[in-house]
């Protein structure tokens, strides 16, 4: 018997997951709970709606936790895009998967740039997935370099991976899982499902995984010349290149010439020097940022989450976001939904609170001497913008508008 999908949700994701079904011409209808996108699905792409046929397969959307329609299937029978790429890809070429907690977009891209700049292989190097490429459009001479969220790793079945790389795991998504421990072996998935792997130094290891450590020497040249990437995004890009026979040179060149996406600590000015860091959804990430500045004006705040009330949780992230008032941060600017949260968290340190960062910008505009300022929200965007893509463009915006830099 042939099998017959379903699609749940038709964001990107599934829209890249019918592609690959009808390239393979295999049989699929959509569901989506949005009547607009049902409706752009019948209309624009001509794809069949559901409406109780059969079916013994259903692909999910990574934004769908729980849905009416799941108990049609075994869970084992519950797939994602990109577990059908990886079924039922043609490309023979070395594929590198990345995940973690958060760094996965720009390891991905400096891969991708590092191994091109190579010209070690026959075909170009491109990041898929979430970002770049389509996975649906990865032709047989692209070099997939593919990041992956937990909740994609959760749906994926088939071992066709190269190299796989875990960057991090924070205490993420606490709002989705029953435990850490959940989200921890759900990142874990990623060594069943490569040849071989390369585990953040602090994590545990196992028979086909290597720890991401590089040497004193790398680490004065990283400091030295690399900086405006990130560490962890470097060290993981440095092992695997370096797996892959790629020589020092060649990479610390191609580092150099590498400029980081936009949102992701973003340099918009250099003197003074303010980072545009909008893609940080969560307060691990903003610490993590941080920790390479002094005296910094820090903005900070968006879409309260549910994980804000574990106070294991809040114990542990108001230690490390203290101690780097000490020397890291001059004073905060809170705003939107969950300033009073962090203003309650870090009810100790120097913070001002703002309902909106327009409200935030004009603040500093008031009484700013140069300060070094990261805007790194730390949180979800969706209080006030579309998308953290939108609320870094504003923020851009707000700073040419008041500080007419």
């Amino acid at each position: 018997m042939c099998d017959k999908y379903l699609l749940i949700g038709f964001g990107l994701s599934n829209q890249s997951a019918a592609e690959i079904l009808s390239k393979h011409n295999l049989e699929f209808y959509v569901w989506d709970d949005d009547s607009e996108r049902r409706q752009s699905a019948k209309i624009h792409y001509h794809y069949k709606i559901y409406d109780g046929q059969k079916i013994n397969k259903i692909v999910l959307s990574p934004g769908v936790r729980n849905h009416r329609l799941l108990p049609l299937v075994n869970q084992k029978d519950i797939l994602n895009e990109v577990e059908l790429f990886l079924q039922f890809t043609t490309n023979k070429n070395i594929k590198i998967a990345c995940t973690g907690s958060f760094g996965k977009s720009t390891t991905v891209s400096l891969i991708a740039y590092v191994i091109n700049h190579s010209k070690k292989f026959t075909n170009l190097a491109k990041p898929v997935g979430n970002i770049g490429t389509k996975l649906s459009e990865v032709t047989d001479d692209i070099i997939p370099i593919i990041e992956l969220s937990s909740f994609q790793l959760e749906k994926i079945y088939t071992k066709n991976i190269n190299i796989g790389v875990i960057l991090n795991i924070a205490k993420h998504h606490l709002e989705y899982y029953s435990t850490f421990q959940e989200y921890y072996d759900a990142k874990y998935k990623i060594i069943d499902l490569s040849t071989v792997s390369f585990i953040n130094r602090n994590l545990p290891t196992s028979d086909n995984s290597m720890r991401i450590i590089v040497d004193d020497r790398v680490l004065m040249i990283y400091r030295e010349k690399l900086k405006h990437i990130s560490q962890t995004a470097f060290e993981a890009c440095y092992v695997v290149c370096r797996y892959l026979g790629i020589e020092d040179e060649i990479i610390f060149d191609a580092c150099k010439r590498f400029t980081n996406l936009p949102h992701r600590q973003e340099i918009i000015s250099f003197n003074p020097l303010i980072i545009n860091d909008s893609k940080s959804t969560n307060l691990e990430c903003s610490a993590y940022a941080l920790q390479r500045h002094v005296n910094a004006l820090w903005i900070a705040g968006g879409k309260t989450p549910q994980s804000l009330s574990n106070k294991t949780y809040n114990f542990t992230l108001q230690n490390k976001l203290l101690q780097l008032f000490q020397n890291n941060i001059q004073h905060a600017f809170f705003f939107g939904s969950s300033k009073q949260e962090l203003s309650q968290l870090l009810n100790s340190t120097p913070h001002s609170q703002y309902e909106t960062l327009e409200d935030v910008v004009k603040a500093i505009a008031k009484n700013y001497h140069n300060e070094t300022i990261v805007f790194s929200p730390g949180f979800q965007s969706f209080d006030q913008f579309s998308n953290f893509e939108e609320r870094g463009d504003i923020f851009k915006e707000l700073i040419k508008k008041y500080l007419k830099i």
